[in-house]
């Protein structure tokens, strides 16, 4: 081996700019990849913490438990918080103000307390809704017709959920439809 350390020692003095050039190289290589690296790792929280201000801080989703059943998740040991929301409920407009034949039903949401300050809701405007009866409306609520809502409007709604022609468990519509 100290042959080899020899011959290596006379070469790179020998040829000084291209050792001088294979370290700078080695340099250059090692932060670019550093520098790649962190780029990503750093695009990758950023992506993370916008999709959790745009859509809440949660991992997995399961769909029709009944709020009864939340227990059953919270006592889960792998589980270490748990909010509950309904959705997939619509309101169809009756006595108010809008006659929108084309598009006549608003998504209606239910949220716990806790699944608002995970979900990141802030309220904007008036107060959250304390009686039966009352909702908080999106401030991006704006009908296809033109009308548009502020705190303390009264409109009346038919709340259910919105199904194809007939009646059927499994031809429930979502935002989608």
């Amino acid at each position: 081996m100290n042959i080899m350390n020899q011959l290596t020692k006379k070469h790179m003095q020998k040829n000084k700019k291209r050792t001088i050039m294979t370290i700078l190289g080695v340099i250059v290589s090692v932060a670019m990849i550093t520098a790649v690296a962190t780029a990503t790792n750093t695009f990758k929280i950023y992506f993370q913490q916008l999709q959790m201000q745009r859509s809440g801080n949660w991992h997995i989703k399961y769909d029709d438990v009944s709020y009864d059943k939340k227990e059953i998740l919270e006592k889960d040991s792998n589980t270490k918080n748990v909010f509950y929301l309904q959705d997939n409920l619509y309101g169809r407009f009756i006595k108010n103000k809008t006659n929108n034949e084309i598009k006549p039903y608003l998504s209606v949401q239910a949220f716990t307390k806790e699944a608002m300050e995970e979900m990141h809701l802030e309220l904007k405007a008036g107060r959250l809704p304390e009686r039966e009866g009352e909702i908080a409306l999106s401030s991006y609520l704006k009908l296809e017709d033109g009308t548009t809502f502020k705190t303390g409007d009264t409109i009346t709604l038919e709340v259910g959920h919105r199904y194809r022609d007939t009646y059927d468990e499994n031809l429930v519509l979502d935002q989608g439809t």
